[in-house]
């Protein structure tokens, strides 16, 4: 305890970085990490078809599995795969690992330490000075993606989770899908997290405190609202230290899952970014995705769509 994170971890290989990064007009790099188990993989490859259509050709794959690095980087896929290796961040003893199968239940103890690790693919690119596009892959995306982002200020930009439309304004933050830039500040609340993951790993209590719990609790704790959106606040320490400056996307915009219904009906239209983590069940998420227009993967054929197709295809790849 009290090593700094940057020091028990490996060096990633920078030169998939810089292959996969983007340079934006102000001259900052940008990672567009998207995050899948093998489970999701066919989700996955439509999202890099959704940024094909809307001509964005590079990101990096964060496989949360074996299973997933391996397919992925089989179809040709950039990846990004914090594997056993990675274990010291966890402060995990020998033999004991969080990347196990991709077959893992929501809330236990092997979920818990794959979604830790979405945390620590972030902290590892912003370490290397790259900003940070971080997106799960149930998720319908439109034109101007990135410039529309980019217009929000803040060290950390992210969706909301606010579970109910009616409510006007929410500080909840969405952990699926955010903007994080390279600075001291976000590495530091990044570390905090998974150290305070690891004390209560230490003492068994850590089982449910996934990532999108951690968000909240530690980013999220002293944020207080503005009464209009975008939401921007600047949470600090019980000592009044500044953690980081937050800006939490208008959600008529950026919609959780929640908020892709109107009058208990799926909205098909009219966002910038849809988010299906509200949505329950594979099944209902791609058929969100395939009525939003949204579903571009011929997975029985290996390819992108140039349209987008009416019934998603399952096939195995």
């Amino acid at each position: 305890p009290g090593v700094p994170l940057s020091e028990v971890l490996p060096e990633p290989d920078l030169n998939l970085f810089e292959s996969s990064s983007i340079t934006r007009p102000d001259g900052r790099r940008l990672l567009i990490l998207l995050a899948s188990n093998y489970a999701y993989k066919n989700m996955l490859y439509n999202y890099v078809c959704q940024l094909k259509m809307i001509n964005i050709s590079k990101y990096l794959v964060v496989a949360l599995d074996p299973q997933i690095n391996d397919h992925a980087r089989s179809q040709g896929h950039p990846v990004l795969f914090l594997g056993p290796e990675y274990d010291a961040a966890f402060e995990m003893r020998q033999n004991e690992t969080g990347v196990e199968s991709a077959m893992v239940t929501f809330g236990t103890k092997q979920f818990t330490d794959l979604s830790m690790r979405k945390l620590l693919s972030t902290y590892v690119v912003l370490r290397h000075g790259y900003d940070v596009l971080f997106s799960d892959v149930d998720i319908a995306i439109r034109p101007g993606l990135l410039e529309a982002l980019e217009t929000f200020s803040g060290d950390i930009v992210s969706q909301t989770n606010q579970p109910n439309p009616a409510d006007p304004v929410s500080k909840e933050l969405n952990s699926g899908f955010y903007l994080a830039r390279a600075n001291r500040r976000v590495l530091r609340v990044i570390e905090v997290m998974i150290r305070y993951y690891n004390m209560k790993r230490a003492i068994k209590k850590a089982d449910g405190l996934h990532d999108q719990k951690m968000w909240n609790k530690i980013i999220n704790r002293n944020c207080t609202e503005n009464g209009t959106e975008p939401v921007t606040c600047a949470p600090h320490t019980s000592e009044g230290e500044l953690m980081v400056n937050v800006t939490i996307l208008p959600r008529d915009s950026y919609r959780p899952g929640s908020s892709c219904l109107k009058n208990n009906k799926m909205v098909y239209s009219g966002f910038q970014v849809c988010h299906m983590n509200w949505v329950r069940g594979y099944a209902k998420k791609m058929d969100y995705l395939v009525r939003s227009k949204s579903w571009y993967l011929d997975a029985g054929a290996r390819k992108c769509m140039s349209n987008p197709s009416d019934v998603g295809t399952e096939k195995t790849v």
